[in-house]
């Protein structure tokens, strides 16, 4: 039989949801051991960074619009022949957590006003540079104990406000943070990262 089963490919599994922190990358930059990152990410998970219960999982896409050179005489692809136009990474998921927290990440340029325990929060139509994240990562483990870890520059929800609430079940919050670049200079790269942290390094 032909299969691509193997032994070693047991090991290089990703495993179930996973956790989504904000701004983490500050704290894993300066971290280059296995054991460190465990415990930041461990610590980040009892934080507000931390966007807590999920449902459904978490889904990360890179999703580039290619576009096919055309010209005279063209009768088969070429290597070359092809522009990303565009590349827009996401991380979609849907939240359970009604915080605070939460709802202002679910509300882009939202203002919180809290007086004597009770808080308002309002969308503002004006988006200031303030109102992104200045990351959000989604952070899983592979079967052989590696972190994975999935970074978005700047995300901000992109999609409309979405929470439900149904009878015998909890409430929702469906959301799409989408990745953006701060600087005009650095156009040659998507706004996001994959990092691999390997168990023992």
């Amino acid at each position: 039989m032909i299969t691509g089963a193997r032994a070693s490919g047991f090991q290089k599994l990703g495993l179930d949801a996973g956790v989504l922190i904000e701004d983490f990358k500050t704290k894993y930059d300066a971290i280059t051991d296995y054991t460190d990152l465990l415990d930041a990410v461990i610590t980040a998970m009892d934080s507000e960074d931390c966007l807590g219960i999920t449902r459904g999982g978490n889904h990360f896409i890179s999703e580039a619009a290619m576009r096919q050179i055309d010209f005279d005489g063209a009768r088969v692809r070429f290597k070359g022949d092809s522009v990303k136009d565009t590349v827009q990474p996401r991380i979609e998921t849907t939240l359970l957590e009604f915080s605070i927290e939460n709802l202002q990440r679910i509300m882009p340029s939202s203002v919180v006003t809290t007086t004597s325990g009770k808080t308002v929060i309002r969308e503002r139509l004006r988006i200031d540079d303030a109102d992104y994240m200045t990351s959000l990562t989604w952070v899983r483990e592979r079967s052989d104990g590696a972190l994975i870890l999935f970074t978005l520059y700047n995300p901000m929800n992109t999609e409309s406000v979405d929470i439900t609430g149904d009878d015998k079940n909890e409430g929702e919050m469906a959301v799409i943070f989408t990745g953006f670049n701060d600087d005009f200079k650095d156009m040659e790269y998507a706004p996001y990262e994959l990092v691999i942290f390997e168990k023992g390094a």
